[in-house]
């Protein structure tokens, strides 16, 4: 009796804690944003289109993906805090060499953001244009948020 009791409460105590996980997931950020270029995250390429990016809170992953359901992923990222007034608000943020994209962050527009690593494919970009004599550092691209 005293097992099955024992049992009962844990499998009560499971259910409480899966029912609270899509809540966790409703307090992150959701930010879907029209990218008019080409860009690459992680040496994966994504093509031009609309685009919604998610963070469930307390997490380091972003989720990307195309409004029409044909690419996804999901990248590690780093938390970072704003240090100029653009990056008080939603956008999604590029660094732009020569005519390649790559995305360098997004700020959900509450202050806290998160920075993506650069890329294998983007630090070897930035060195061969170094060693040909080219503009090396990068513009930096911003593109708005559409919806929250």
């Amino acid at each position: 009796m005293k097992t099955k009791a024992q049992r009962m409460m844990l499998m009560f105590g499971l259910l409480l804690a899966l029912a609270a996980l899509p809540v966790q997931a409703q307090n992150g950020s959701r930010l879907v944003v029209h990218v008019p270029f080409d860009f690459q995250v992680n040496d994966e390429l994504f093509v031009a289109g609309t685009y919604a990016f998610e963070q469930t809170a307390g997490s380091s992953v972003v989720a990307i993906r195309k409004t029409d359901g044909r690419r996804s992923a999901k990248i590690l990222t780093n938390s970072t805090s704003p240090v100029a007034p653009e990056e008080m608000r939603a956008s999604i943020v590029f660094n732009h060499y020569a005519d390649q994209f790559f995305l360098a962050a997004i700020y959900d527009g509450s202050g806290a953001g998160r920075r993506f690593r650069q890329s294998a494919n983007e630090r070897s970009f930035v060195r061969e244009l170094a060693e040909s004599g080219a503009e090396s550092k990068p513009q930096r691209v911003e593109v708005a948020v559409l919806s929250k």
